[in-house]
């Protein structure tokens, strides 16, 4: 520290009466300790412009104060009003004057400052330079430094005018904190023990104004704390609280506090908000008078008169200071209210020296460093009694403040207590107390290192039985608020640092390492229980016997238990290898990093859910998991887990990165790294429930980078990235033992290059899966399987998933999905495979590309009887394999409005008794290899208003089918062979078709080996040209019916062919005619035979003439064949004119 002023002439009168030269020279190079001697000369300050306040309650509060300030001999008292240029000048010269005059100066500004002051300065302003030079400034009415005025009078506030004021900048920039808002807490402010004791015999001084309210610039002296870890403000000055005398102790924010830094300077503020005049002038007088004014001693130990640290404790006040010399004491001390307990910095005791921690050599982070005098003035335990008459070796009374505080010793061998005694004694104790712990080394002790709890009403008397005590928040006598900073913290017994029963402490900066468990009683690195809600931040933990920072609800104590969540928030925190202590190879329970256990839920007093935060954390090496979380009880387990990193979990055994396990809730889980872990990156499983799981990075884990298990149930999982996992990208396993998992909302995820599928789904339900990318898995990029259900899988893009020869997108087991506007290309082998009965898929607007990258691979597979629909999709290119397959009896494949194309094998092969139904759908390119477009054997078919084309051989090759082809049109198929449609064997209708342009010589439509088949209104036309072909050069017949089939054929239309019905005969053995094929043809056009004999003109109601078709394939308006249809009751009875049309159009 830098010597901040010079000691009191009061002060240095009483320091005369010393007789020890020594305890002189330390009194004298103490005055640059945090403690002030008396306050100086007092400005001030108040604008005259309404902020807050009306000018009339400025002028009030500023004459009050200045009325009602007691001031020690020769300090003197100045008002400053106003924002002209000669106010502006006199206050100048007054801050000039006073900034280094070597006493500790206060300014006291209300509601707005003068731009002099601060004016919107990132750094060294005035009122910076003010405080770092060991003087006060006092704030009361706006927002602190929100605010300034100029020798204009024009006051700079944000969002009234102008623009250019600091706003929620300003206290930040003067108080050199990273962060925004830091004066910006809302929050009830309740009076601490510093003011509900004022009365006290034992108190310690009278703040009796203070009325409680709800703040709206409250103090987030919290983010002090979290912001100084931040590298760009690590040189900045570090401040801590001094005194709180109110507070949201929920919130960790204040309105009525002071503030105080290394160099002495200290800040504070109070009631910065609208009304409450009369409260703010009395209060800010009482503590100036009451507090800030007490005389202030130095007692040095040893000494003639204080020959150790007990009688100088005993013979000190509020706000003295014990300085004790380098030296081991053999003490266990009992602290007073407001006394400061600190060693001796002369000699070089401000360095920095090697700690007794190991961090640097075992995991390359630095270990801290400690103050060399804390190494070398030592409070040892050594000989006093253990067991159940241990007492500890620093006990802070009950009601002690913050401003009661223990700076740099080293704390040790405190005899072993009894750890089965409920309320036994911890190293450092603060039951009901509030103190500051820095700059200590606490180490070797028999029971706890650190321990903090709230003092119930009945707890005073060492007689106490547990077990009749109210434990209840509304029997707290006494809070536990302390600040623990910068200490070192290791192998105590039992917890390094302990917060329980309703404590709220901050930890902050502690090296903890090296718990030690006894007799199997857990013993985490830092612990929370019994309703306690610490905030602890920037701690380096290391090798705990059980879990490196724990927090749990705790066994149920007393005649009524604790009644409130325990709810701690660990952020910034550094955690290696937890679950030291043996049992953890055989416990699941112990040994993750973070650990939260029933914590978190609804908090009677608040009125409200409060949330265990678990955030920003590094953890490696953990025994289990990295961080985990479970609940038994439904009403807690409420949990927030952001921006942690968790790596090498399990090392005794299985171990999630992030393990929620049981009735836990989690808000959300975002913004974490997992990596590395035995078990998942991510995982629920029996029960447990998150809100939002988004914005992680999980890779290279044993298990699924998300990995979901019995009855676990997530309501969005999003923008997380998902690579290099050994098992599933996002795996969700329920069972129907276990419970099925249940899904919200799977969106905007990348998930890749997992060894398992990219989203594995057994037995779960998902409502929606949305804009995913996923890709390069081995498996499927989803797998749906164990009657898994998915309301709807849309704009997703599925990219080269199953690489070890798999489909991109899997349904097995009764499964189910609706599946839309989703790309899926490049898969290892099917696209899309459906497989088994009761599973059932609905795919609107998909695209299927590219399948079968390393074996035999369709776009679309359906078989044993699974249910797929396709409306509106397009499924292009396949490698070697037709582009759809379905196989098996009841599989069901409906076509609705779909494009087929470009498949080096057949467009569609189905067979074993598969249901086909395809409507207005287009087969382009397929069967490039000289299959056929379409190959259906055995099926149930409908094709209506299909398209088929380019096929090089047989654009329809039904075998065994049933049903019928309606309103489709056929062209340009057969270009190396076969003719247009081939049935064998089948028995089809055949209704208003359009085939033309056929490319090959064979027959149009061939009815083979036994078909029975119904011809009706077809429009069939040979060349483009309208030229009839030779016999065996041309397109071949219109219709050709081998010896063995039947065929019925009426209103149909014959064009451009070189016979229109060709009728087939089977022959015996001898070469006679045993059998001609039977067809019954009537009301039929021919039009343009070859002029070869048999032209394949039969019939009844023949019509030979031109039937004057348009471009279209319409009839012209003179056709002949215009309302010359004979009816067919069932398929033309809808016609327009006198009859029906012959043909496949109706005019």
């Amino acid at each position: 520290m830098q010597e901040a002023f010079e000691t009191k002439p009061a002060l240095l009168n009483y320091l005369c009466s010393l007789v020890i030269l020594s305890s002189l020279l330390a009194l004298l190079l103490l005055a640059a300790d945090a403690s002030w001697a008396t306050v100086g000369d007092i400005a001030i300050y108040w604008p005259g412009v309404g902020g807050m306040l009306t000018p009339k309650e400025q002028e009030e509060c500023a004459n009050y104060i200045y009325t009602h300030v007691d001031l020690v001999q020769s300090a003197t008292k100045t008002l400053f009003c106003g924002f002209g240029q000669d106010t502006v000048k006199s206050f100048k010269t007054w801050l000039d004057a006073h900034l280094r005059d070597g006493q500790a100066d206060l300014v006291i500004i209300i509601d707005i400052c003068p731009k002099l002051l601060y004016g919107g300065e990132v750094d060294r302003s005035m009122a910076e330079q003010w405080m770092e030079s060991g003087n006060m400034l006092i704030w009361t009415g706006s927002e602190p430094f929100g605010s300034y005025i100029d020798t204009e009078g024009i006051c700079y506030i944000e969002g009234i005018c102008p623009s250019e004021g600091a706003g929620q900048m300003g206290a930040s920039w003067v108080l050199d904190v990273s962060s925004a808002g830091l004066c910006r807490g809302v929050g009830r402010q309740e009076a601490t023990t510093a003011v509900r004791d004022w009365d006290d015999p034992d108190g310690d001084y009278d703040i009796g104004s203070f009325v409680e309210y709800e703040a709206q610039h409250a103090l987030r002296y919290d983010q002090l704390l979290i912001d100084a870890l931040s590298s760009n403000w690590h040189q900045a000055p570090f401040w801590r609280p001094e005194e709180i005398f109110a507070e949201d102790s929920e919130q960790y924010q204040s309105d009525c506090l002071v503030l105080v830094n290394e160099k002495g300077g200290r800040y504070g503020q109070f009631y910065c908000l609208a009304g409450f005049n009369q409260a703010r002038m009395r209060v800010i007088s009482e503590v100036i008078n009451h507090w800030l004014s007490l005389p202030c001693r130095t007692l040095v130990v040893p000494s003639r008169q204080y020959p150790t640290i007990q009688s100088a404790i005993n013979a000190a006040q509020s706000r003295d200071t014990v300085v004790v010399m380098p030296g081991t004491y053999r003490e266990q001390l009992v602290l007073k209210r407001g006394v400061k307990l600190v060693s001796d910095f002369r000699g070089g005791g401000n360095n920095l020296v090697p700690g007794p921690g190991q961090a640097d050599k075992l995991y390359g982070v630095e270990s801290k460093k400690v103050l060399a005098r804390a190494s070398r003035t030592i409070i040892d335990g050594t000989g006093f009694p253990g067991g159940v008459e241990a007492r500890p070796m620093i006990d802070f009374p009950p009601g002690a403040t913050v401003a009661t505080l223990v700076d740099g010793f080293t704390i040790t061998h405190m005899p072993r207590v009894d750890h089965t005694l409920p309320g036994h004694a911890h190293t450092v104790q603060m039951r009901g107390a509030s103190g500051t712990v820095i700059n200590c080394i606490i180490c070797e002790n028999g029971s706890s290192g650190l321990g903090c709890h709230a003092l119930m009403k009945g707890e005073e008397s060492s007689s106490r039985d547990h077990r009749q005590i109210d434990f209840r928040y509304s029997n707290i006598k006494y809070d536990s608020h302390p600040i623990v900073i910068n200490n070192v913290v290791c192998r105590n017994e039992g917890n390094n640092l302990g917060n329980n029963h309703y404590a709220y402490a901050i930890f902050y900066n502690n090296e903890c390492f090296e718990s030690l468990s006894v007799d199997g009683h857990d013993a985490p690195g830092i612990g929370n229980q019994h309703g306690a809600h610490a905030l602890i931040v920037g701690n380096l933990v290391y090798q705990s016997a059980w879990v490196g920072i724990g927090a749990r609800q705790g066994e149920e104590q007393g005649r009524y238990p604790v009644n409130r969540p325990t709810h701690p928030t660990v952020r910034k925190n550094r955690v290696y290898d937890s679950g030291q202590n043996y049992t953890c190879q055989d416990d699941k329970e112990c040994g993750a990093g973070i650990g939260a256990d029933d914590t978190g839920g609804f908090d009677p007093k608040l009125g409200r859910l409060v949330y265990h935060l678990i955030e920003d954390n590094y953890v490696s090496g953990s025994a289990n998991a990295g961080i985990g979380c479970r609940s038994t009880n439904p009403t807690t387990g409420y949990v927030r887990i952001v921006g942690n990193e968790v790596t090498q979990s399990g090392r005794l055994g299985w171990g999630a990165g992030i393990g929620i396990r049981g009735a836990t809730h989690v808000a959300a889980i975002s913004r974490n790294v997992t990596y590395g872990n035995r078990g998942p990156g991510i995982g629920l499983r029996e029960g447990a429930a998150c809100e939002l799981i988004s914005n992680n990075e999980s890779f290279e884990n044993e298990a699924a980078g998300i990995g979901l298990r019995e009855g676990a149930k997530v309501v969005e999982i999003s923008h997380n990235d998902l690579h290099d996992n050994r098992a599933a990208g996002c795996g969700h396993e329920g069972s129907q033992e276990g419970g099925r998992v249940w899904v919200r909302l799977e969106y905007g995820n990348r998930i890749r290059q997992n060894r398992g599928a990219g989203l594995g789904i057994v037995c779960s339900d998902v409502v929606e899966i949305r804009d995913n990318l996923i890709e390069h898995n081995d498996q499927p990029g989803i797998t749906l399987m164990g009657g898994s259900t998915v309301g709807l899988i849309v704009a997703n893009t599925l990219d080269y998933n199953g690489a070890s020869c798999k489909a991109s997108l899997s349904a097995h087991e009764g499964s189910s999905a609706t599946i839309k506007d989703t790309l899926i290309s490049h898969s290892g082998a099917v696209g899309i495979s459906a497989f088994g009965p009761e599973t059932s898929l609905l795919l609107e607007g998909c695209t299927i590309t590219d399948s079968g990258q390393c074996s035999y691979g369709p776009n679309l597979t359906a078989q044993a009887g699974a249910k797929v629909q396709l409306v509106g999709c397009s499924l292009e290119r396949t490698i070697g394999s037709p582009n759809i397959m379905v196989s098996g009896s009841a599989t069901t494949l409906s076509l609705v409005e779909c494009t087929v194309r470009d498949s080096a094998k057949p467009g569609l092969v189905a067979s074993s008794d598969a249901k086909i139904n395809i409507r207005n759908t287009t087969f382009d390119r397929n069967g490039t290899d000289g299959t056929r477009g379409l190959m259906i054997d055995g099926c149930e078919i409908v094709l209506e208003r299909v398209t088929v084309c380019n096929s090089p051989h047989h654009a329809l090759a039904a075998t065994n089918c049933t049903g019928r082809i309606e309103g489709c049109e056929f062209y340009r198929n057969g270009l190396v062979g076969g003719g247009q449609i081939t049935i064998i064997g089948s028995r089809l209708s055949l209704i208003r078709n359009l085939l033309h342009d056929p490319g090959g010589y064979h027959n149009q439509i061939a009815l083979l080996s036994g078909s029975d088949c119904k011809v009706y209104h077809n429009t069939i036309v040979g060349k483009a040209d309208g030229k009839a072909g030779a016999l065996n050069q041309g397109p071949g017949d219109g219709l050709y019916v081998d010896g063995t089939s039947r065929a019925e054929v009426r209103n149909n239309i014959f064009s451009c062919l070189p016979r229109g019905i060709g009728q087939g005969v089977v022959k015996n053995d001898r070469q006679e005619i045993a059998a001609k094929a039977f067809v019954l043809a009537s009301s039929n056009c021919f039009h343009q035979m070859s002029d070869f004999s048999d032209k394949g003109i039969v019939g009844q109601k023949i019509i030979l003439a031109d039937p004057q078709l348009t471009k279209t394939y319409s009839l012209g308006p003179n056709s002949p064949c215009l309302d010359a249809a004979e009816l067919i009751r069932g398929v033309n009875d809808a016609f327009r004119g006198a009859g029906p049309d012959i043909g496949a159009k109706e005019n």
